[in-house]
């Protein structure tokens, strides 16, 4: 990996400095942080996961705001307004099924590596 760029702690973003004790490998940042390669995967999909479910959130709450007010110009009868929101609405709902669908893979992707590998074994 020369010339990759390193990557930040992910409690304080610090710069890691990687250990090498026989067959473990841990990560230690400059404020003492330390992981070993599970719990910084962990750690890391975790955060990743959880900023996914935020912005599916959002999503669904722009969906529903967008279709309420489809539904407000509807009894308005402005019928081009009106579809415009719905169309909108059902965009917003496209981008919230694939945030979805992120989220299922990246939970895939949060398990133990050890672990998998032994099962795999």
């Amino acid at each position: 990996m020369a010339g990759a760029r390193p990557l930040p702690a992910p409690d304080c973003h610090g710069a890691f400095t990687q250990l090498i004790e026989g067959k473990l490998i841990r990560y230690r940042c400059h404020t003492g942080h330390a992981y070993t390669i599970s719990a910084l995967l962990s750690e890391v999909t975790g955060s990743v996961e959880s900023m996914l479910y935020q912005l599916m959130r959002g999503l669904e709450e722009i969906k529903r705001r967008l279709h309420n007010l489809g539904m407000h110009f509807m009894a308005q009868q402005q019928l081009e307004v009106t579809e415009l929101f719905f169309q909108k609405t059902d965009q917003t709902g496209q981008q919230a099924r694939v945030v979805h669908e992120s989220i299922l893979q990246q939970e895939a992707l949060s398990g133990n590596p050890q672990f998998e590998h032994k099962k795999l074994s």
